[in-house]
């Protein structure tokens, strides 16, 4: 792996993480000392993460981790409701696939009983991700996967807040098994309720955080 591209992918999951938190300044010198590599290199790297919206280069002040926007959640779901429920109307079903949209759905559930919130979201992200594998599409599967690093921005700004994610797990479930019975109807109609109500629940939560 080229090593602008492994500097982006530790910066990446820093940002996902929330070690790295939104308006924090990224710069040059502390990371090539952090990851031993060139200058050269982190400047290719901060291009990497702009390019997918995760940091900001602002001029004469240098490059932050970008901070969620209620602009950039109304995208993120637009995004959202145009992908996720067409992949499953018209997405190809395969055992294998289902297989890792229940994997990903008990994961949820047992981090949800274990109280881990971080690993009860990621888990549901994972769960959306596979929902985008069935177009079979790797180039669409790669830029969703942007997206849904781009939603930790806001995950991470109202902080670990275990019954906005809560309710999903379950919902989750039920769309699976949707598909599992063959309703795809009703699995692609839950999907764009459920994210409808996320999405305005995130606003209002993003703007008492913001407040």
């Amino acid at each position: 792996m080229p090593a602008a591209e492994r500097v982006a992918d530790a910066l990446r999951d820093q940002i996902i993480e929330g070690a790295l938190s939104s308006g924090v300044r990224l710069t040059e010198e502390l990371v090539a000392e952090r990851w031993d590599v060139s200058r050269n290199t982190v400047r290719e790297a901060f291009l990497i993460l702009a390019s997918e919206g995760l940091v900001v280069r602002r001029a004469n002040r240098g490059v932050f981790v970008a901070e969620a926007t209620a602009e950039l959640v109304r995208d993120l779901y637009a995004v959202r409701l145009f992908t996720e429920p067409a992949a499953v109307l018209w997405g190809t079903l395969t055992p294998e696939r289902l297989g890792r949209m229940r994997r990903a759905s008990e994961r949820a559930s047992a981090a949800a009983e274990a109280g881990d919130i971080r690993a009860m979201r990621s888990a549901n992200q994972d769960f959306h991700r596979e929902i985008v594998g069935l177009t079979e599409s790797p180039r669409t599967q790669r830029w969703f996967a942007t997206r849904l690093a781009e939603m930790w921005l806001a995950f991470n700004a109202i902080g670990e807040q275990r019954d906005f994610h809560l309710p999903y797990v379950a919902r989750n479930r039920g769309i699976l098994e949707s598909l599992e019975a063959g309703d795809r109807g009703a699995a692609a109609e839950e999907l764009r309720r459920y994210l409808e109500e996320a999405r305005d629940d995130l606003l209002a939560r993003l703007a008492e955080a913001m407040a």
